[in-house]
């Protein structure tokens, strides 16, 4: 988990593994990785992790999605994001998405 040094981990237990998780870097304030499991997709498991880091991250609060995440983009415009940024280098394709003010 180098990837999430110095940053608050919060996980949602599964039968068996994990539900899901989502990591904060705390000083952008930055969704760093919201991922969920397929087995418990539309089950409230992203929308509940999503809450946590907008209650716990100071706004503006941000994160990175890739563009060819349909699901994911569609998760997060209902959730209320908004889109500020869409970048297309090669190699690094991400939509910068501004969460809601909690």
């Amino acid at each position: 988990f180098r990837q999430t040094l110095g940053e608050e981990i919060f996980v949602v237990p599964g039968d068996g593994g994990l539900a899901g998780f989502v990591s904060l870097w705390l000083e952008e304030p930055f969704v760093h990785f919201l991922l969920v499991d397929g087995r418990y997709r539309r089950q409230g498991v992203g929308e509940a992790l999503l809450r946590l880091a907008i209650s716990r991250l100071l706004p503006p609060v941000h994160l990175k999605c890739a563009p060819g995440n349909a699901e994911a983009l569609a998760f997060y415009a209902r959730m209320g994001c908004t889109e500020v940024e869409r970048v297309e280098a090669p190699g690094n394709a991400y939509v910068r998405l501004r969460l809601p003010a909690g």
